[in-house]
């Protein structure tokens, strides 16, 4: 949100980053839609529904379908009902600057607001999908690791640390 002084008004400049496993390209339009937000709340709206697009894509691996929303319905049995109804705001809202109405005398606005509650869904989905599931992997490898280390025991090798380093009593000297 911008902050002012008298009839100065300061825009931020950065947006609280996605992680460092969200895809680059839904990175980049994360932070315009940020940036662009108090400006222009519909552009704001559009890259966040892009946003949401590449991220079905990439972590879902939904290729095949021409539009975001045959990639939701596309998904729609891998989430739960309510984010599912989340996603599908985003994308709604993101039509408005992305598909303009038939009717031009039709004018249906991005409200004030709006855009935050979109990116907040956005970095809701960052953590859900892509940190959560780094965060699950990096479990796994250290119970095998930690298994593997067992089993070598078990069979007079001493275990070694990720490093290779002898571990003596459950510590890498």
């Amino acid at each position: 949100m911008p902050v002012g002084i008298g009839k100065f008004t300061f825009l931020p400049t950065t947006a609280n980053p996605l992680s460092k496993h969200a895809p680059e390209q839904v990175k980049e339009d994360y932070n315009e839609a940020f940036l662009i937000s108090t400006l222009s709340p519909k552009a704001s709206a559009t890259l966040a529904r892009r946003a949401l697009q590449g991220m079905v894509r990439d972590f879902f691996n939904v290729r095949d379908k021409k539009t975001l929303h045959q990639e939701l319905e596309a998904i729609k049995d891998k989430c739960d009902s309510a984010l599912y109804d989340a996603m599908m705001g985003v994308k709604s809202i993101g039509n408005i600057g992305a598909h303009p109405e038939q009717n031009v005398n039709l004018i249906v606005d991005v409200e004030p607001g709006e855009p935050e509650a979109l990116l907040q869904l956005i970095h809701l989905l960052d953590r859900e999908w892509y940190v959560d599931r780094a965060d699950r992997l990096a479990r796994i490898e250290k119970m095998k690791a930690l298994a593997s280390g067992k089993a070598a025991a078990r069979n007079g090798n001493p275990p070694t640390s990720t490093d290779g380093n002898q571990v003596i009593a459950g510590r890498t000297p």
